[in-house]
């Protein structure tokens, strides 16, 4: 009796599988922001996780070009499983903070620093500093052109305070 290779696969494979297929196709439909092309995403170091409220999050590692090795930043590819087929895609960045003794990992409790949120294909969503886990600042980001300012002097502007200090990204 035969059987095709997708059924020998185990569920998380095939989750991540199908991700990758709807993400490929939704990468190649219409234009990305010029920041995020040619990303190399890390597919097979990918992670299933649920959010709190119990959807399906998988979330794919990006290997950053780096132009320097102290820099701390992170990005990773975050596909919400919204129902049946239907996904969406967006990319967190990660800066933790350089100012305190050791600086904490998002995968680890306690992080410190700001998150920020972009759609590949509309941009930037939403921006938080992260002190202990919480959100206690919203923020904004600004890109500016390479002819203004060197790429890696690029950061987010300082936060506004706001009353939604409790909001979190991104699970």
């Amino acid at each position: 009796r035969c059987q095709k290779d997708e059924d020998l696969l185990s569920p998380e494979i095939k989750n991540v599988s199908l991700a990758k297929e709807w993400f490929k196709k939704y990468e190649g439909n219409g234009d990305n922001l010029d920041l995020f092309k040619n990303l190399n995403y890390e597919w097979e170091n990918a992670e299933i996780k649920e959010t709190k409220d119990g959807a399906q999050l998988i979330v794919v590692p990006i290997a950053e070009a780096k132009k320097d090795e102290s820099e701390t930043w992170e990005q990773r590819l975050y596909i919400y499983k919204l129902n049946r087929n239907g996904y969406k895609a967006l990319l967190y960045e990660f800066y933790p903070d350089k100012d305190t003794e050791d600086i904490v990992s998002v995968e680890s409790n306690g992080f410190n620093g700001y998150i920020v949120a972009w759609d590949l294909k509309s941009g930037f969503i939403k921006s938080a500093k992260f002190i202990n886990d919480v959100a206690v600042e919203n923020g904004e980001v600004e890109v500016l052109s390479k002819d203004k300012v060197n790429i890696k002097n690029i950061t987010a502007k300082v936060p506004q305070e706001s009353d939604d200090a409790n909001s979190s990204l991104p699970v």
